[in-house]
């Protein structure tokens, strides 16, 4: 939501500050969805290890790999935006 509002922002004029202050929400939600989906990915191996629920277990780790995928790419995003928007 918060690259979507990004985005949004970018057409309808925010002022630079509301835009940095969006990306570095941005930023910090992408740490805490990596870090949470890091945490689930192992509990979800560790189930997997000792209960052997498979197909519902391999569900939760492709998700969990999206996710962290997902938290990556927000991530850089919006460093890379918010480094170029304050200039060289």
């Amino acid at each position: 939501m918060l690259l979507v509002l990004y985005i949004a922002g970018n057409y309808q004029n925010f002022q630079t500050e509301s835009q940095q202050l969006i990306l570095s929400t941005l930023s910090f939600s992408s740490i805490v969805l990596l870090i949470f989906s890091i945490l689930i990915f192992g509990e979800t191996i560790i189930r997997l290890i000792t209960k052997g629920e498979k197909l519902k277990s391999v569900a939760v780790l492709l998700t969990m790999i999206f996710n962290i995928l997902f938290s990556i790419f927000c991530m850089s995003f919006s460093n890379i935006v918010y480094y170029l928007s304050e200039g060289f």
